[in-house]
């Protein structure tokens, strides 16, 4: 396809029915856990051009960027402009977006209680259970090792940043069913029952057309909160829609690789054998489950293994897959561990 790209005639998502297609936005919470206390749409829905509305009042955002208010409009401009005029009036509760923060408030998010993660819990010999992995008898070989070394690494949540943002466009048809044209990594598995419901179809009366992707590195599988608002509105307004994410909106919703802190210690001999690897690691994939899954243990034999993973709730938007989740993390730690070690030991 590279012929296509390089020319400009490759078919992305917001390429397509470009004469045909409204298009859908929304206002975005600018806090990290506030209550919508109340929108006022009377301006926006005056607005020439604005098709049809959302208000989300009473609901709970528990992430910067989750919808406080939608508006699907004729034209970009029209959109851009109408979501100006909605007022969304805000009652902004407590809330923690970084792992110390979480571990140190007993703040709850999303229904977990982030005091309940701290300290180790029990798990049968080599098989990670509840968070931790144990093999051997990793206390003594610690103690008997000729060498040991120890250090904290951290690394930082990243965003996808692919060139084409989340999003799709939606089409009712005449004879029945729906087409959906969508950036995703999964077309076979975009279709799930949710997005069936939004659009009024029977979800295997749904086609799914992926022609070309502008990136997905993991986290552009199954439809997400933007692709079923934007099948409510086809559904409603009997038009294709359109809505791909701002890059802001992007950045805050679209998926990131959760950060880590990982306290290493590797012990061995003076030789250069490794003997034992232990540690605990602590990583958010704000509202959702995982982020401490560091695989910095799985690339050698270690006859003696002690670690302890903690995943953190934060109110952040949730971490996704991005190019083999947890290994980064972890590798920049194990490896930069590994590198102390040899430089103590004296050998390359």
């Amino acid at each position: 396809d590279g012929i296509a790209k390089a020319t400009g005639t490759a078919q992305y998502t917001q390429d397509v029915l470009q004469t045909e297609k409204a298009y859908a936005g929304v206002v975005g919470c600018p806090h990290a856990h506030a209550k919508v206390k109340s929108v006022d749409l009377t301006a926006a829905q005056a607005l020439k051009g604005v098709l049809a509305t959302r208000s989300y009042a009473g609901s709970t955002l528990t992430y910067p960027g989750a919808s406080a208010a939608a508006v699907c409009a004729v034209s970009p401009e029209v959109l851009e402009d109408a979501l100006a005029l909605v007022r969304v009036t805000y009652e902004v509760l407590p809330h923690v977006v970084t792992v110390e923060d979480a571990l140190e408030d007993k703040v709850i998010v999303s229904g977990r209680s982030n005091d309940s993660l701290k300290g180790a819990r029990p798990a049968r010999p080599g098989r990670r259970q509840r968070g931790q992995m144990r093999r051997g008898d990793p206390e003594a070989a610690l103690k008997d090792a000729e060498v040991v070394v120890e250090a904290e690494y951290r690394t930082q949540i990243q965003t996808h940043s692919a060139l084409e943002p989340h999003g799709s466009v939606a089409r009712l048809e005449k004879g029945g069913g729906a087409t959906v044209w969508a950036s995703t990594q999964g077309t076979s598995g975009f279709a799930n029952g949710t997005l069936a419901q939004r659009l009024g179809v029977k979800r295997g009366d749904i086609r799914v057309i992926t022609e070309h992707m502008g990136g997905g590195f993991g986290a552009k599988f199954g439809a997400g909160p933007w692709d079923l608002l934007c099948g409510e509105f086809a559904n409603e307004i009997k038009r294709p829609v359109s809505y791909l994410l701002t890059r802001r909106l992007e950045h805050l919703v679209g998926g990131n690789r959760p950060d880590s802190i990982q306290k290493m210690k590797l012990g061995g001999t003076k030789d250069g054998t490794f003997q034992v690897l232990a540690g605990e690691t602590w990583g958010t994939s704000g509202n959702g489950k995982g982020g401490a899954n560091c695989a910095n243990f799985s690339a050698y034999r270690w006859p003696n293994v002690l670690m302890r993973q903690h995943g953190v709730s934060t109110h952040t938007a949730r971490g996704r897959a991005f190019r083999a989740p947890g290994h980064p993390q972890g590798f920049f730690a194990l490896e930069s561990l590994i590198d102390r070690y040899a430089a103590q030991i004296g050998k390359d």
